[in-house]
């Protein structure tokens, strides 16, 4: 039938570390340099990184996003941090953004943390995040389930 897009099975990720494949709550696939990469987000912070490029899950990194507990589900969100790509884990509540810069292969570089105004004092949970760069600044809003603000 034309125009309908078909789905197939590739792979099941049925073992492997319980803080990083249950709970799934986001996935993000990017392209790299190198291919592929799907990105997960467990319900426990970890974050698992996978090569797609050869058809299947070989798993590249994990690691864990630390943050106070999740009100909502956790989302992942990519953006432009410092010239380069970081993978910002959403949803916990904390004075900052729990966040990886992305290296060349896909794989997570060293947990950091991305500081938000008044230690995001009394703002609740981030539920999105959209970031944007103009005339040489990067800006990010952030929504704290509901409220925008720039930050």
């Amino acid at each position: 039938m034309a125009g309908v897009a078909l789905f197939s099975f590739e792979d099941l990720l049925d073992a492997g570390p319980q803080g990083y494949i249950t709970g799934i709550t986001d996935l993000d696939i990017h392209a790299g340099p190198a291919g592929p990469v799907l990105y997960a987000l467990s319900g426990s912070g970890g974050i698992s990184a996978f090569d797609l490029s050869g058809g299947g899950l070989h798993l590249l990194d994990r690691g864990i996003a630390a943050g106070g507990a999740s009100p909502v589900p956790g989302r992942l969100e990519m953006i432009a941090l410092d010239g380069g790509p970081a993978l910002v884990s959403l949803g916990r509540s904390g004075a900052a953004l729990p966040c990886f810069d992305v290296e060349g292969a896909g794989t997570l570089g060293p947990a950091a943390q991305i500081a938000l105004p008044g230690g995001g004092a009394g703002l609740g949970a981030v539920a999105a995040l959209e970031s944007v760069t103009l005339n040489g600044t990067q800006y990010a809003y952030v929504s704290h389930l509901g409220r925008m603000r720039p930050v």
